[in-house]
């Protein structure tokens, strides 16, 4: 009888590890992984596992956040760790990662070295409070962002988004959102054989190659950049997939115009920066006065063909940025003061749309504003950017003084609401050409075949020439161009350059990777006041809860054997 018994329990044995092996064996064919969370944020999105799946070599993750930090950025590693374990198994372990601690470099020369090369390959440093065991707090330098490499390339990801108008956990919220897109945005690119083609046009007064030097610099990491003149010639834009119209200040002759409008009606994507009244800072500057004036840039009739239209009104806002003003009374020492200027108001960045989602405040001056108009069922509008609530209309022409600032606005006139300053426009659109007669100005260009009605396409309108202008001076040592988006005032860092690089990417095709911004995740946060008022309660649950469910299970482990074998 027991002979029989040992027996069966070997068998069981057996049949138990074949099992096993049977079960692994299939599962390595196949790989399925089951996401319980609501919000499904352990899943990678399709483009995500596209990406991934198309790797050919290993691409080399490091990651420069590593050490002793706060709770809140420990949180933040753990989810870019679970983000990159994910990332593992959908590329075939053709992706791999380490995380570096920055103060491990060796002594203090040494770190400030690693300290500076990381500074310079594009990883953005971020001081942060460290409580200290005596309950003292100390500042320290992290780099929240990784660079990635492969096949000998870098590309450099900076993974915190750091908006002043939110606290430190709201940003590093909705920096856990954005992980799975900065990295796959990265992959994208370094693993990329081809680039698409984009295009600055000139020949209009536009902005020039130093003004546009910052965002041409971040673009070219994922597009081919060129800039063309027009000229009337009219194939020269066939080759490129979007075309960007930086801030013209002349007329466009009708056979540009002609160029342009048939590169839309062949699906080409257009990105407008227009300013409709002309003033600069650097005319106020020099004379404290400067007239803004409405431009005549014969575009007026085109953008309203495609169901827009830049009005010639300057936006004033109470929210805005502050510029410095002498205070001091003539013969005394300056007395700089930073002062709101409602003439450069700061837009909030809607959270709703996958080109605004997440952005830092955008920066913009001698703003105008933007209309949808017309009715067509084949082109739909999405306003990307508008003022705060408090903001009004001035028509121009307009004088606008620096001793304005002296004054206190009359928060009772700024009633305007939200006027809208950028928008998306998509669909079918018809040519500004249709039943015009087109010959007198494509006489010295080849004959093509004229279209009066676009294919499916795109096109962004933003009714600010300066929101992709960095600032520039020229010195003895040469030109120094500083970042697009960073305050030459405050240095206060504004999100221009991720908008317009957001706004070329979806127009360039890349909808999937944008609408991956779209994504919310709930962040369960820990509150405090009840984790202090039940410490106890909860520790001696977490200590004697287990030792209950074991001894408990042993029981009737006990008792189940005792039955079976009592015989």
């Amino acid at each position: 009888m027991k002979r029989n018994l040992k027996q069966k329990n070997i068998i069981e044995i057996l049949v138990l590890i074949a099992v096993v092996v049977i079960v692994n064996g299939l599962s390595s064919l196949s790989y399925k992984r089951i996401d319980l969370t609501s919000d499904n944020r352990y899943t990678l999105t399709d483009i995500t596992i596209s990406t991934l799946e198309s790797i050919e070599e290993v691409v080399y993750v490091q990651v420069y956040l590593e050490g002793e930090m706060p709770v809140g950025f420990a949180r933040f590693k753990t989810a870019i760790h679970e983000l990159l374990d994910e990332y593992k198994v959908y590329a075939r372990r053709n992706v791999m990662f380490e995380f570096i601690d920055p103060y491990d470099a060796g002594d203090k020369k040494e770190q400030q070295a690693l300290f500076k090369d990381l500074s310079e390959m594009g990883l953005e440093p971020v001081n942060i409070r460290m409580k200290e065991d005596k309950g003292n707090f100390s500042q320290k330098i992290v780099f929240p962002g990784a660079v990635v490499n492969y096949k000998g390339q870098k590309t450099v990801v900076n993974l915190l988004r750091n908006n002043p108008a939110l606290n430190s956990e709201q940003n590093l919220d909705h920096s856990i959102e954005g992980i799975e897109y900065e990295f796959t945005s990265a992959i994208k690119k370094i693993i990329k054989v081809e680039f698409p083609f984009i295009a600055f046009v000139e020949g209009h007064g536009e902005l020039d190659e130093y003004q546009t030097a910052d965002i041409t610099r971040e673009l070219s990491e994922f597009y081919n950049i060129d800039r063309v003149v027009i000229n009337g010639q009219n194939d020269i834009l066939d080759q490129y997939d979007a075309i960007i119209i930086a801030k013209p200040t002349k007329a466009f002759s009708e056979a540009d115009k002609y160029v342009i409008d048939q590169y839309v009606m062949q699906g080409g994507k257009v990105l407008w920066a227009i300013d409709k009244i002309h003033a600069s800072m650097d005319s106020l500057s020099k004379g404290n006065t400067t007239l803004g004036l409405i431009h005549d840039l014969n575009i007026d009739d085109q953008l309203f063909k495609y169901h827009v239209r830049v009005n010639p009104v300057f936006v004033q806002d109470i929210q805005c940025v502050n510029i410095p003003v002498n205070m001091a009374l003539a013969g005394q020492q300056p007395k700089w003061v930073p002062t709101p200027w409602i003439y450069s108001p700061i837009l909030a960045p809607p959270a709703e749309n996958p080109i605004t989602k997440g952005l830092n405040m955008i920066k913009s001056e001698f703003l105008n504003s933007v209309d949808m108009v017309g009715d067509n069922d084949l082109v739909t509008g999405t306003v990307l950017l508008t003022t705060s609530p408090y903001s009004k209309t001035v028509q121009a022409p307009v004088l606008i003084s620096l001793g304005d600032i002296n004054k206190m606005p009359d928060e009772s006139s700024f009633t305007a609401g939200q006027v809208p300053v950028a928008v998306l426009m998509e669909g079918t659109f018809e040519s500004v050409y249709k039943n015009r007669i087109i010959k007198d100005f494509t006489k010295k260009t080849p004959e093509r075949k004229y279209k009066e009605t676009s294919t499916q396409t795109e096109m962004i309108v933003i009714a600010d020439g300066d929101i992709m202008r960095n600032d520039v001076n020229y010195t003895p040592k040469g030109i120094m161009i500083r970042p697009l988006g960073i305050d030459k005032y405050t240095n206060k860092t504004y999100g221009n350059r991720q908008f317009v690089k957001n706004c070329v990417n979806y127009l360039c095709g890349e909808k999937e990777l944008m609408q991956m911004r779209s994504r919310d995740f709930k962040i369960r946060m820990l509150d405090r006041t009840q984790a202090t008022k039940k410490r106890i309660k909860w520790q001696l649950i977490n200590v004697l809860l287990p030792l209950v469910l074991i001894v408990f299970a042993g029981f009737i482990f006990y008792f189940i054997r005792k039955k079976k074998y009592a015989a």
